[in-house]
């Protein structure tokens, strides 16, 4: 009896601590810092060609008619860019999936693991990537 007041009570205190994260998610004050900072990261790691440069990076007309379900051989047979392929990544569940696999593949090998590799990883909760 003991250990299920003990769940109830666990479960009632991360409930709290999800309803709080979420008002503070939702707080258009907060999203506004938060871009913000993301401004300053991007002016701060870009120089002043690459910032110039990004603001020109889109998607042109013809990336409108990408389909989730293409393969990735049409993919490269139509010449996508760099921003074009991330995106299709971003947008595409199975793309995605891929290539988290792809990346724990090449973690648990340790290969070429850049720093940023290791932030991502050791920023990952254990119940995704246990290490």
């Amino acid at each position: 009896m003991k250990n299920a007041t003990k769940q109830e009570e666990i479960n009632s205190s991360q409930i709290k601590k999800i309803e709080s994260q979420i008002i503070q998610d939702l707080d258009i004050f907060q999203l506004y810092k938060d871009i913000l900072f993301l401004k300053k990261a991007v002016m701060l790691l870009f120089s002043q060609e690459q910032l110039a440069s990004l603001q020109l990076v889109g998607c042109p007309f013809s990336f409108l008619d990408f389909d989730k379900n293409q393969s990735e051989n049409q993919s490269q047979k139509n010449k996508i860019n760099h921003y074009e392929e991330q995106l299709k990544i971003y947008l595409s569940d199975d793309i995605h999936s891929k290539y988290v696999q792809k990346f724990f593949q090449r973690c648990q090998k340790s290969i070429n693991l850049s720093k940023i590799d290791q932030r991502i990883l050791s920023s990952l909760p254990t119940n995704v990537y246990p290490q």
